[in-house]
C-alpha cells in the first residue's frame, strides 16, 4: 500500500503508528515521547497553534513524522536527503 500524506514528504510503503499509552502519552516510531522532544500541532507551515481551522494533526519533534492523533497512524514524513555533512530533512 502506497500512502502519501498531502505531498509534504516521502511516500510511505508501510503504515507506521505511534504507540499510544494514553490520549497525551505517545511513543513515536523514532522513540520520541512527550518528555523528550515532544509533539506539536501541525499545519502547512509546520508548527501551528491548535486554533479553529487547524487540521488536527501533530508532528513529532524528534523525526518530523506527521501523526493523526485519533488513530495514532503516521500520515506523512519528510523526505531524507543524505549529504556529505549528514542527513537533511526536507519538506
Amino acid at each position: 500500500m502506497d500512502v502519501t500524506g498531502g505531498g509534504y514528504g516521502a511516500a510511505m510503503s508501510d503504515q507506521e503508528a505511534v504507540t499510544r499509552h494514553a490520549d497525551d502519552d505517545w511513543t513515536c516510531v523514532c522513540g520520541n515521547t512527550p518528555n523528550t522532544h515532544g509533539f506539536y500541532a501541525y499545519g502547512e507551515a509546520r508548527e501551528v497553534e491548535p486554533v479553529p481551522g487547524w487540521g488536527g494533526l501533530y508532528f513529532c519533534a524528534g523525526c518530523n513524522r506527521v501523526i493523526d492523533p485519533q488513530t495514532g497512524i503516521v500520515v506523512d514524513r519528510p523526505a531524507l536527503i543524505v549529504t556529505l555533512e549528514g542527513v537533511e530533512l526536507t519538506w
